[in-house]
């Protein structure tokens, strides 16, 4: 939490926030959520289960629409949809959008950082959405729980610490004192 403040404040690569929603837009057609499993359909069920309700949250709460990659590559992106992601971006502030950056490369989807960020999910369920396909292979060949845990750990706290910057950057809180006047 401290280096990500420390980041937002001194801005070491000397970005804007145009720069940081550029790359953030350049992400969006990489999201995980959007690259289903093409080889091994007991996978691909569990990524329908557990990602479409998500991708459809994302689109009926931006009004956008988004498909699928159907290979390797990316899938289009409408002009529309990069607009509307464009100018939400836009409404945060350089603080709040340095943190959503950070959870964006945590998580490798723009689109479960704004589901975080929009109180859909928690950050622990985030990041087992994002490690999704790990999981499964985890369930299927065992897990090294020094190793594993330890990961996932760390990227919760990553996504966790990017939540709470964006949440006090943006949130606005007014505090009315009483006099002691007031009291009697």
């Amino acid at each position: 939490m401290t280096a990500l403040c420390n980041t937002a404040l001194d801005n070491p690569g000397k970005l804007t926030s145009h720069d940081i929603v550029n790359y953030l837009l350049e992400y969006y057609p990489t999201d995980t959520l959007l690259f289903y499993s093409e080889d091994e359909e007991e996978l691909r069920d569990l990524q329908e289960r557990k990602w479409t309700p998500i991708l459809d949250w994302f689109q009926k709460t931006f009004n956008v629409k988004q498909e699928l990659a159907n290979s390797i590559q990316p899938p289009p992106v409408f002009t529309e949809t990069r607009a509307v992601l464009a100018r939400h971006f836009l409404s945060y502030d350089f603080a709040a959008l340095t943190a959503i950056n950070f959870g964006v490369e945590a998580l490798k989807s723009p689109i479960l950082m704004l589901a975080c960020m929009e109180r859909r999910v928690v950050p622990e369920e985030a990041v087992l959405l994002a490690r999704l396909e790990e999981e499964y292979q985890l369930e299927r060949w065992g897990r090294v729980p020094w190793a594993h845990g330890l990961s996932q750990a760390d990227l919760t706290a990553r996504v966790s610490a990017a939540l709470l910057l964006v949440h006090c950057a943006t949130e606005k809180h007014a505090i009315k004192t009483k006099s002691a006047q007031d009291s009697q």
